[in-house]
C-alpha cells in the first residue's frame, strides 16, 4: 500500500464522512494528464445526513452524491463542466463510488487521502486513524 492510501474496505465510508478530500490514482488514466485526480466530497454543516453531498473538481461542484436507501447514486452536473478533464473527474468517481459498492474497484485504483480526517477536516495522527481516513471521535459517529 502506498502512504495515505485506504483500503477498499474503508473508502466508501471515508468519502462519504462529509468533508473528505482525496486522490484517485490509477496506472491507466482516461486522459494522459489525469494519472490522479484530486476531488473534495463534502455536505454543508446544516444539512441532514441524507442530503446529498457534493463532488468537486478544484472549484467547480460536478456531481453529487444522492443516498438512496442504503446505498449512495452519483448525478452528474454537466453544466458545470468546464472542460474534458470535469468530466473525466465526475465519470471516476461514479465509477469508484460504484464499484466501491459492489465490491469491485480494480486493485490498480488507489484512493489516497491527504492526512486529514475525512468528516471533520482535522489533522490524523493515531496509525489506525491514518490507515483509514478518519478519526478515531469521527469514526465512532
Amino acid at each position: 500500500m502506498l502512504a495515505n492510501e485506504i483500503a477498499h474496505s474503508d473508502a466508501l465510508a471515508f468519502m462519504v464522512a462529509g468533508k473528505c478530500t482525496f486522490v484517485i490514482l490509477t496506472d491507466k488514466p482516461k486522459h494522459p494528464s489525469l494519472d490522479h485526480i484530486t476531488l473534495s466530497i463534502t455536505r454543508k454543516p446544516e444539512s441532514l445526513p441524507w442530503d446529498p453531498l457534493n463532488v468537486w473538481y478544484g472549484n467547480e461542484r460536478v456531481a453529487k452524491v444522492e443516498i438512496i436507501g442504503q446505498g449512495f447514486v452519483v448525478r452528474y452536473l454537466p453544466k458545470n463542466w468546464l472542460t474534458d478533464k470535469h468530466r473525466i473527474a465526475a465519470q471516476s468517481v461514479e465509477f469508484v463510488i460504484r464499484r466501491l459498492q459492489e465490491k469491485t474497484l480494480p486493485e490498480k485504483v488507489h484512493i489516497l487521502h491527504t492526512g486529514l480526517c475525512g468528516a471533520c477536516g482535522r489533522t490524523l495522527t493515531d496509525p489506525e486513524s491514518i490507515r483509514i481516513g478518519l478519526g478515531p471521535i469521527c469514526k465512532a459517529k
